[in-house]
């Protein structure tokens, strides 16, 4: 955080926050499993979860988890369990400069070039407190998502133009170390005619127990803590009681 009350700023490190979390489940005695879900298993009409089957990363022997609730919040990879679900990767690559903090403005700088067939690509930087800076392109489909993260392609060309791009817009950015070079890829809900900024798919599904939290976009970070909220209730309460998420209502997605 930086400055003072409504005239500060702040902003989440994506790794840190997550890891945290992590941390903090697991010394309330959560068990967290490295891997990757194979399918989920129903009842015998359908009508309700079973368990999860699930492959141990770096393994190919597929274990089975007993559930009473299932919570499909995997992003761009949720149709891979549930290919009913009207959700998408979309990628965007990305670098981290070396800057100490002190050296920059805190305010975020979202540049558009809507110029077509250029080298210079929309680009949005974001400052961190930790002497870095988070620089990233916008969003391209060359690549189609990969069965796992680590398995993610890095358009390196892409990722050269956005640091000449960064030392064009600032000479606070020009010759800085390069630290990281990489790409992700945000889960896009692709109903017609749905605005993006509707928000997620989150609620309860027509199948007991299989509850789901996709589709954030770009949002995913900013609103997985309400997320995480809602989904709880959605668990103990059965009902979600903090907010109104009729209009994100998944539907049938089984």
């Amino acid at each position: 955080m930086r400055g003072n009350g409504t005239y500060g700023s702040a902003q989440v490190q994506p790794y840190r926050y997550t890891t945290t979390l992590a941390e903090q489940a697991k010394a309330r005695g959560v068990e967290i499993i490295i891997g990757s879900a194979t399918s989920i298993a129903y009842t015998e009409d359908g009508k309700a979860v079973k368990s999860v089957n699930y492959r141990l990363k770096d393994s190919q022997d597929i274990h089975e988890l007993p559930a009473d609730y299932v919570i499909a919040a995997a992003g761009p990879w949720t149709p891979t369990i549930l290919p009913k679900v009207p959700v998408t990767g979309a990628r965007n690559n990305s670098i981290h400069l070396s800057v100490p903090t002190n050296e920059l403005s805190a305010d975020l700088v979202f540049f558009n070039n809507v110029a077509p067939d250029t080298w210079f690509p929309r680009v949005k930087l974001y400052p961190r407190p930790d002497d870095t800076i988070h620089i990233s392109a916008g969003t391209d489909h060359k690549v189609p998502l990969p069965p796992s993260t680590d398995l993610i392609e890095i358009d390196r060309d892409l990722c050269d133009r956005i640091r000449r791009v960064a030392e064009f817009l600032s000479g606070e950015l020009q010759g800085r170390k390069l630290l990281v070079e990489q790409a992700c890829y945000r889960p896009v809900v692709t109903i017609p005619g749905r605005d993006r900024s509707q928000g997620p798919l989150l609620g309860h599904t027509a199948v007991s127990g299989l509850i789901l939290a996709t589709g954030h976009d770009n949002w995913g970070i900013q609103n997985s803590p309400a997320t995480g909220v809602i989904v709880s209730e959605l668990v103990f309460d059965g009902v979600a009681t903090s907010a109104d998420i009729s209009s994100l209502d998944p539907g049938d997605v089984v």
